[in-house]
């Protein structure tokens, strides 16, 4: 077995205060069952706009990359009610993007921590839903802005060339609807200085929406690469996915030491634009030579991948293919050969067969000597294919003939919960388990997620009781996790599971884990996935735990104020970094006038 084939392999499918009441187990002393999902005062529209007014003044105190989006978002919230203030929002976060477009494309300037390009088409979005007018106006100055900062640029020896395709292409997209031949001329000032997998990215969302200007777009991208050298293989090799990929997405493959897109993809799908198609063989054809950007391996095995294209769409074309790939044979070598075969192989194999090729490593598997390489396979098929089919039963052996102990456990935990969740799903299979059944998981995390799956199963039976219990229990277990981030996350989940129960429960929950965001500098808002790190074949790989609910403060917020929006702001002001008590009052905000339309309609009707 090629281990190292495994580990190259790469496929990218291509289609985002108050005491510690968290310490200690929450008091159950409640009426069980009791659901109090309007809980304090009525928060009317005015509250809402003042707590507006107010968050748009205190973010003026944030770095201008951390102001721009809050005060844009915020716009877009206020906008249907008070339209002034939410232009006045919109208009400096648009004069503050200028700004940091001018500094962050200069000669001397650093890389880009946030892309301003990116900030205005979020700002220009939030115009266009409200009042295309201003939307046009703020358009206007961008693009003359936009024109001084390319015109310097491009006379400039220091310019980043990634970076300002990058700047081009997102201008053109800009003007795609209003000024096509605009649209395309930045478009190919884009593709002169690089072709990258984001023109590819472009292209295909383009096709979504009107397949014939993404299919000028791409002619245009074949003439500009015919006009000057490749600076890299991948300019030309990522566009065959657009031609030829049953499903949109780009393979990439370690051949001689480059990171090859689609040497080795299913190219198998049929053409929409044969003539163009015709096109795109005929340039391959001439730039897959041997020299540094191309690396002969690598043109020897994109032009056999394509052989039976180059059959139906360009026969003409085929004796010089031959010709070329004989030439380029002798340069490949016997590994790049057995990284090539198993790439193909896996993404063209039918299903049977890869379920065949499944089970014979899984019989070999224990004839590895090595005992890290054999722990390798094992991992390999028990996530890359047995988990993936609930074949818990072959996964539970599996793990027994895992090695190392550390792995071993973590691998059994997570088959352990992922058998708990997937008969959980079942009334009949999940009302057979119980607490008992999260004893044998030795991760505090996973057996906090384990707890938690369970209570909200009691929960959807209508066993509020025992739901509430589960929760408890799970909340004691989760001051054992020992990473900052997912202890504080799994406390929120509870939170939020519990205000579904008890709203006085899971707001002392939530300030509770609010107060320990305190005490982390780095907390991440809004996370909300669990994993577990694990190292393989001195791999780390980090495994996905599947969550019962939402887990990231942000959603905390906005469930908490669904229930309460005054208590909410107010445990909202303990947090004490700057920038997450800012975007936790503007869920807050934005939950509140949401609530608030929908009472009004609902009395309307």
């Amino acid at each position: 077995m090629n281990l190292s084939r495994t580990a190259l392999y790469l496929a990218i499918i291509l289609m985002a205060q108050l005491p510690s009441f968290g310490q200690e187990p929450v008091s159950t002393s409640r009426k069980v069952g009791q659901q109090e999902q309007i809980a304090g005062p009525r928060f009317d529209t005015v509250q809402a706009l003042d707590y507006a007014r107010q968050l748009s003044d205190d973010a003026r105190g944030l770095k201008p990359s951390d102001e721009i989006p809050l005060q844009a978002r915020l716009a877009d919230v206020v906008w249907p009610l008070d339209q002034s203030l939410a232009e006045r929002l919109l208009s400096r976060s648009f004069e503050l993007t200028i700004a940091l477009l001018k500094e962050s494309t200069g000669i001397d300037s650093g890389p880009m921590r946030t892309d301003p390009q990116i900030l205005f088409a979020q700002i220009s979005s939030i115009a266009s839903r409200h009042d295309s007018k201003f939307e046009n106006k703020l358009k206007d100055r961008w693009q003359t802005a936009i024109a001084s900062v390319a015109e310097k640029d491009i006379n400039s020896a220091k310019v980043d060339p990634t970076q300002l395709t990058y700047l081009l292409l997102n201008q053109s997209a800009n003007y795609l609807t209003s000024d096509e031949q605009k649209a395309r001329q930045l478009f190919r000032q884009s593709a002169s200085l690089r072709v990258t997998q984001d023109h590819y990215l472009f292209l295909l969302n383009q096709r979504k929406r009107a397949a014939e200007i993404a299919d000028t777009l791409f002619s245009d991208t074949l003439e500009v690469l015919a006009q000057r050298p490749l600076y890299d293989a991948n300019e030309i090799l990522v566009l065959s996915s657009y031609l030829f990929s049953p499903d949109g997405s780009v393979t990439y493959v370690a051949i001689s030491g480059y990171n090859a897109a689609n040497v080795g993809a299913n190219m198998s799908a049929v053409p929409k634009n044969p003539a163009l198609a015709s096109r795109y063989l005929g340039l391959l054809l001439a730039k897959m030579n041997a020299n540094e950007p191309v690396p002969p391996a690598v043109a020897y095995f994109m032009l056999k991948n394509l052989l039976p294209k180059y059959q139906v769409l360009a026969p003409e074309l085929l004796n010089d293919v031959y010709a070329k790939t004989a030439n380029l044979l002798p340069s490949v070598s016997k590994d790049d050969f057995s990284t090539f075969d198993y790439a193909h192989k896996g993404s063209n194999a039918s299903e049977s067969e890869k379920v065949a090729d499944w089970t014979k490593r899984l019989e070999n598997a224990d004839k590895i000597e090595k005992e890290d390489w054999r722990d390798f396979e094992f991992f390999t098929i028990l996530f890359g294919y047995l988990l993936p089919r609930k074949d818990f039963n072959r996964a539970a052996l599996v793990v027994n003939r895992i090695s190392n102990q550390e792995l071993k456990e973590t691998a059994g935990d997570l088959v352990s919960l992922a058998m708990l969740q997937t008969k959980l799903e079942k009334p009949e299979t999940g009302s057979s388990f119980s607490d008992a059944d999260c004893n044998k998981i030795k991760s505090p995390l996973v057996r906090v997620i384990g707890l938690s799956s369970l209570g909200q199963a009691r929960m959807k039976q209508k066993a509020a009781g025992d739901a509430l219990r589960l929760f408890d229990q799970a909340a004691a277990e989760a001051n054992r996790i020992k990473d900052d981030q997912d202890r504080i996350q799994a406390k929120l989940m509870l939170a939020q599971l519990s205000l579904d129960l008890d709203s006085s429960v899971g707001l002392a929950r939530a300030a509770g884990a609010f107060q320990e965001v305190n005490q982390f500098s780095d907390f991440n808002m809004n996370r909300s996935d669990f994993s577990l790190k694990v190292n393989v074949y001195g791999l780390m790989n980090e495994l996905p735990i599947k969550s019962p609910g939402p887990s990231s403060l942000a959603s905390a917020v906005a469930k908490m104020c669904r229930v309460n929006c005054e208590e909410t702001f107010q445990i909202s002001r303990r947090l004490e970094k700057t920038d997450l008590r800012l975007w936790a009052t503007f869920v807050a905000v934005r939950t509140g006038l949401h609530q608030n339309s929908k009472d009004i309609t609902g009395s309307l009707h």
